[in-house]
């Protein structure tokens, strides 16, 4: 246990330091020298980079030992040569009161299904093409496994690819912090106020790392991405800050895209800044220089290489974008419509793992679904979530009660017509995919968060000590609650059928698959035995059916489904 506890944050450590190296080397190729640099937004970048260079080389290229290792020791020296000193003991303050969240032995549903499973798979291979017709699971790309899977190290193996999550966790504590703690002036805007709201909103809400799924980091990146927008309309920077600020701005929303194709919406965003702002001229020339156009086009082109080589689909799920009749691996057109309603009822609400509603097709047509979401799904998941949103107002109301400013309607500006445009990315999210899980946290939050903040908080002196006092008051009762939920947790886990996996603590618990390992065309699958069908760590590839029809062209794998 020593060995794997040792390993385990030996790794971690080393790999999180060469995300950071990425970052500060992103950052000097395509922002302006700045004085002030946000360790957190560094991190944020060298994940966004690291996506691309992992996409790029999984291509040609598994993500084996060597390509790992090779990786991260470039990463480090990176590091070593561009670190910034000043801001590395807040990243280093902010792993050490977060750890425990990143000891996870029991891990999601979704992470057996096909988080681990496409994380492996791209530790394991190359580039492969029909991956949709294996698994269920093989159909939902996101470049988080590609980040997982160059966490794949010696001895540890795949252990690490919950660390993925836990720096989205880091560096968005990192980021919100360094931002709190820059406050001196004798008087601040609103946007103080959301920034405290996020940082405890993030630790009190999303302290359970194994829940974060793919969901909740892009989540974690659009509320960033906000925070930053909202800078960039209400408060005074010079040229430098304004343009960095608004590449950053870009950089996060392509990521999160990556992440999850329905943040997509969020890019009217940058667009209404250009449009509301009076440097707009200057803005598109900065934003078409050649370097620019490159980092923000080619993650869009991988993202669809891998959605096409998955399911022959541009967009998965998404029936126009799909062409089996041109890619004989692809999905055929029915199966995806019947799993775009699928999720659609999903997500209004309309199916669960024990239920399913009768007439589907009815039920999702308008809003015929409104009524039983808001009995079925408003009045749990999301009357507990402002439940949390709520409490967080109120204690911030009770602490700074007698400097709010009275309410007060002000004349048509920027903020309304910002916040109306959030109020329609708000819509957009209702109207299709009304899960909090699939965006609703931040779209929610921040409505709320944002009016609160900017109604009432723009007298609020932070620059004073008393009231400096009371936000590192709320800070640390916020880290507080973080650990308590997950020594809870921890806790729970030793009393439960989980406790075997703490003899390898803090590895997390695999549950160990019955496969055979089979040949088709000469090439090496695993098929789970019958009556199991989640792959956990079963050895890429894994295949539930023989139903298949494999080729090789060029020293690539096709999968064909023998049915079609």
């Amino acid at each position: 246990m020593l060995i794997n506890f040792s390993l385990f944050l030996f790794y971690s450590l080393l790999s999180a330091l060469a995300v950071l190296g990425y970052g500060f080397f992103f950052q000097r190729i395509y922002l302006e020298k700045q004085s002030n640099v946000n360790i957190g937004m560094v991190g944020f970048l060298g994940l966004f980079f690291l996506s691309i260079i992992s996409t790029t080389t999984h291509l040609i290229i598994s993500h084996n030992f060597y390509h790992n290792l090779f990786l991260l020791f470039i990463g480090l020296i990176l590091f070593f040569y561009l670190r910034e000193k000043k801001s590395l003991k807040l990243f280093l303050y902010c792993i050490v009161l977060l750890i425990l969240g990143y000891f996870i032995s029991k891990t999601n549903e979704d992470f057996s299904y096909y988080h681990l499973p496409n994380s492996l798979q791209f530790s394991e291979n190359k580039l492969q093409f029909g991956l949709g017709n294996l698994n269920h699971g093989f159909k939902h790309y996101s470049s988080l496994f590609q980040l997982n899977s160059i966490f794949y190290y010696p001895k540890i193996k795949f252990y690490l690819f919950n660390l993925t999550d836990f720096l989205f966790l880091i560096f968005a504590a990192c980021f919100l912090l360094q931002k709190i703690f820059s406050i001196k002036s004798i008087k601040y805007n609103f946007i103080n106020t959301f920034y405290i709201f996020s940082l405890i909103l993030i630790l009190t809400k999303f302290s359970r790392i194994a829940e974060y799924g793919t969901d909740i980091p892009g989540q974690i990146l659009i509320l960033i991405a906000i925070l930053v927008s909202a800078n960039l309309l209400f408060t005074k920077q010079n040229n430098i800050e304004y343009y960095n600020n608004f590449l950053v701005l870009v950089f996060l929303l392509i990521f999160s895209i990556t992440i999850k194709i329905y943040f997509i919406i969020y890019c009217i965003i940058p667009l209404f800044i250009i449009l509301r702002g009076n440097k707009k001229i200057q803005t598109f020339k900065n934003l078409f220089k050649l370097k620019n156009i490159l980092v923000i086009t080619v993650p869009i082109i991988l993202l669809i290489i891998m959605n096409l080589s998955s399911t022959g689909c541009f967009v998965y799920p998404l029936e126009k974008t799909c062409f089996p009749e041109y890619f004989d691996w692809g999905l055929p057109k029915e199966t995806v419509k019947i799993l775009n309603s699928h999720y659609e009822l999903w997500s209004k609400g309309g199916r669960t793992p024990n239920y399913i509603v009768e007439n589907p097709s009815n039920f999702v047509a308008g809003i015929n679904w409104v009524s039983h979401w808001i009995q079925a799904y408003f009045f749990t998941k999301v009357s507990d979530f402002l439940l949390v949103i709520f409490s967080i107002i109120i204690v911030f109301s009770l602490l700074f009660f007698s400097s709010l400013k009275k309410f007060s309607i002000k004349k048509i500006n920027d903020f309304n017509f910002f916040y109306f445009l959030l109020l329609s990315i708000f819509a957009y999210w209702f109207f299709n995919f009304p899960t909090l899980r699939y965006g609703g946290y931040v779209i929610v939050a921040t409505l709320f968060f944002l009016a609160y903040s900017y109604f009432f908080t723009q007298n609020i002196n932070y620059g004073e000590k008393k009231n400096k006092k009371k936000i590192f008051f709320l800070i640390g009762i916020s880290f507080l609650i973080f650990n308590y939920k997950n020594i809870s947790r921890i806790d729970n886990e030793f009393q439960n059928e989980y406790v075997e996996n703490f003899k390898n603590f803090p590895l997390f618990y695999v549950k160990k698959t019955n496969y055979n390992e089979v040949l088709i065309n000469q090439h090496r699958l695993f098929l789970l035995k019958k009556g199991q069908s989640h792959c956990w760590a079963t050895p890429s590839t894994c295949i539930r059916s023989l139903n298949l029809i494999i080729k090789k062209n060029k020293n690539y794998i096709f999968y064909i489904n023998n049915e079609k």
